[in-house]
């Protein structure tokens, strides 16, 4: 018979290759604690804050530039930080601009700092990311704000609290008080923003509040 090959066959008939050794055999590893794939939520920081629970993002008003956005769900009252910055004098605080005096939080009376006057903000901080949302437009509750900054007499002077329960993935709100310029109030894209996010009517004239009403329903 004529043996036919394929290209690159060898007519020959080479000897079959030695077989492999048997792996050693080798003792079954112990199986060790089970790999921990939930998550476990957020963890305090020494001075029983929860940063963790919270993340920088861009906000969601139109040119407000970042955001603070709660990462897990928050109950009411939880304690989420403190308003970090520099401590200033009285002289110090007299000569901030406008710009600088809206990241300026005054000190109480009943504080046990009594060279300082104030707290510039430190704007690189998770806390001053907290902006400002209005608790009413043309006449309708937005119920936005979620979080408040509560005063205390001694360091950290300014703690911020949830006000309500939180969702995961809300930007938190607050209430920046009579004193504070809010020129951004003025732009069409932001009240058309609160509006549309509130649920409220367009009209003629657009009004809003910074205070949240006494009676709002905060069990939300």
């Amino acid at each position: 018979m004529l043996a036919v090959c394929a290209l690159g066959c060898s007519s020959r008939h080479d000897p079959a290759p030695a077989p492999e050794p048997e792996p050693a055999a080798v003792a079954p590893t112990p199986p060790g604690p089970a790999a921990i794939t939930r998550d476990d939520g957020p963890r305090r920081s020494p001075d029983g804050t929860h940063l963790q629970m919270v993340e920088i993002r861009d906000s969601l008003i139109p040119g407000a530039g970042k955001g603070l956005f709660a990462k897990y769900d928050l109950a009411a009252g939880t304690y989420v930080g403190h308003y970090d910055g520099t401590y200033l004098s009285q002289a110090e605080v007299d000569a901030l601009d406008d710009h600088t005096t809206s990241y300026l939080f005054l000190l109480p009376e009943c504080a046990d700092e009594p060279i300082y006057a104030g707290i510039a903000g430190d704007l690189d901080h998770p806390i001053s990311k907290v902006n400002f949302a209005p608790s009413t437009v043309n006449g309708h509750p937005t119920r936005l704000q979620n979080v408040d900054f509560i005063e205390q007499c001694d360091e950290p002077y300014e703690k911020l609290f949830t006000t309500r329960f939180v969702h995961a993935g809300e930007e938190l709100y607050t209430d920046y008080g009579p004193d504070y310029p809010y020129d951004f109030m003025e732009f069409e894209a932001v009240q058309a923003h609160f509006l549309e996010v509130a649920g409220a009517p367009e009209l003629a004239d657009f009004t809003w509040d910074y205070s949240e009403p006494q009676d709002a329903d905060t069990d939300e």
